[in-house]
C-alpha cells in the first residue's frame, strides 16, 4: 500500500513538473496578444513581451494581431450595380484594427478573430452600399461619390467601435 501510495505521489509531481516546463512560452510577440484559454471559456490577455503560461491539455494559447488588416472585398463577394444595362463590380477596401482586445475578443472570440472580423464586415457592407450607392450617377458624380463613402465608413466605424474595432478607411473602385 505504502509503495502504491509513493508511485502516485511521484506520478503527481512528474506531472506537475511536466506541466511547469512546458507550459512556458516565448513572449509575445510584438505588434500581438496572447490570449491564453481556459476550458470554461474565461480568458487571460498577455501584452508584447510578456510570457504567457498554460497549463497543457486545459488551456490554449491563441496570438491575436493588433496590427492594422487590409481587406478587399471583390469578385463574387462584391456588389454588383446594374443600371442602363451597365454592369459594374464595386471592390471594396477596409482598413481596420483591433482597438479594444477585451472587446474584440468577447465579440469575436479568439480563435480566427480576423477571419470573424471579415465576415461582419462583409454582412454589414453590402447593404450599406445598397443604401448609399443607389444608381451609376453616384460613381459618376464626386459630389455624390464623396459623401457616400465617407457615409459607408461612418456606418461601418459606428458599427464596429462597439466591438472594439477601429476601421481607420474605407475606398471604393470600380
Amino acid at each position: 500500500m505504502k509503495k502504491v501510495l509513493i508511485f502516485i505521489v511521484a506520478l503527481i509531481a512528474g506531472i506537475l513538473i511536466f506541466s511547469f516546463a512546458i507550459g512556458k512560452h516565448n513572449p509575445v510577440k510584438d505588434g500581438q496578444a496572447g490570449v491564453v484559454v481556459g476550458p470554461d471559456g474565461k480568458y487571460k490577455i498577455y501584452q508584447a513581451g510578456e510570457k504567457p503560461f498554460v497549463i497543457p491539455l486545459v488551456q490554449k494559447l491563441y496570438a491575436v494581431s493588433l496590427q492594422k488588416q487590409d481587406f478587399i472585398i471583390s469578385g463574387k463577394d462584391g456588389y454588383m450595380l446594374s443600371d442602363d444595362g451597365r454592369n459594374i463590380l464595386i471592390e471594396s477596401r477596409v482598413i481596420y484594427k483591433i482597438s479594444d482586445l477585451d472587446r474584440a475578443i468577447n465579440t469575436f472570440g479568439p480563435v480566427e478573430t480576423h477571419q470573424k472580423v471579415r465576415e461582419r464586415i462583409r454582412q454589414l457592407l453590402i447593404p450599406l452600399l445598397q443604401e448609399k450607392i443607389k444608381d451609376i450617377s453616384y460613381l459618376d458624380s464626386a459630389q455624390k461619390r464623396i459623401p457616400a463613402i465617407a457615409e459607408i465608413h461612418l456606418g461601418l466605424n459606428d458599427s464596429f467601435s462597439k466591438q472594439g474595432i477601429s476601421i481607420l478607411s474605407y475606398q471604393l473602385r470600380y
